[in-house]
């Protein structure tokens, strides 16, 4: 089968010096968009379109725009891999283009690591990167959390790990972050964006269902329509037996048993 060439679309250049001094993804000199609005306005699933993503994930505009010439919902097929992203001081995560993430990279390598060392043997600095924002006094690492610290996070890198102890644990033993600061609906949202089967831990599989939730026995079965994000990323084939599929199950079962009461 032949396929087209497309054009690639130019990236706005930005400073990302400018993540160190911003609380959010909304604060930076770039354009970006809600991760929900990106499916619902340029994707063609109906069934996607309608599920409880996070309102916390972000991406710019460089990520979301990819080949010139398509229609607003043509993106489908052209879809940036989830690959690195910024996680800010309030809870936000902002996904990056693959270029931005090199950019970006570059800046968080120039700032002091605050991985403590016994730590460094846990999760590759290279996975995770933490920097001071706003400010802070970026010599000392006691006392440090979330409300000052902004996270460089390579997802790619984070995969190949996270049969060991999954992303959430990761962030969690980096750097000594507490549970609730790093949302399971977030990091959800984005796994099953990214075209992503394997959900281990169970806080995760509910996460999950509370994307698909609340469901009906007329709406489309999760299933099917999980399917269309898996079959966008080229992943389709690990939907069987796998902890996405269980998911999707016991939905449909909630659904049936929320039918039969009424």
């Amino acid at each position: 089968m032949e396929v087209p060439a497309m054009d690639v679309v130019d990236e706005e250049h930005w400073d990302c010096n400018a993540i160190f001094t911003a609380t959010s993804p909304t604060a930076l000199p770039v354009a970006t968009t809600l991760l929900t609005t990106l499916i619902q306005s340029r994707l063609s699933s109906k069934f996607l379109k309608g599920l409880r993503w996070s309102k916390k994930v972000y991406c710019t505009n460089n990520f979301m725009e990819t080949v010139k010439g398509i229609k607003p919902e043509e993106l489908d097929s052209f879809l940036r891999l989830v690959d690195v992203g910024v996680l800010f001081p309030n809870g936000s995560l902002l996904l990056l283009s693959e270029r931005e993430g090199d950019f970006a990279l570059r800046c968080f390598w120039d700032r002091p690591n605050l991985l403590p060392q016994k730590r460094r043997t846990d999760v590759s600095p290279i996975g995770l990167i933490p920097a001071r924002v706003c400010g802070q006094n970026i010599s000392s690492t006691s006392n440090c959390g979330t409300s000052d610290v902004v996270w460089y996070v390579n997802f790619s890198f984070l995969r190949d790990i996270g049969n060991r102890f999954g992303i959430k644990r990761a962030l969690e033993q980096s750097f000594q972050l507490q549970s609730t600061e790093v949302e399971e609906h977030l990091l959800a949202t984005v796994q099953l964006f990214a075209g992503e089967a394997d959900y281990p831990a169970r806080s995760r599989q509910e996460a999950l269902k509370r994307i698909f939730l609340p469901r009906t026995t007329k709406d489309e079965s999760p299933g099917g329509g999980a399917c269309d994000i898996l079959d966008m990323r080229g992943t389709g084939h690990h939907f069987a037996r796998s902890d996405l599929e269980t998911v999707c199950i016991e939905v449909d079962r909630e659904a049936e048993k929320v039918a039969f009461r009424e």
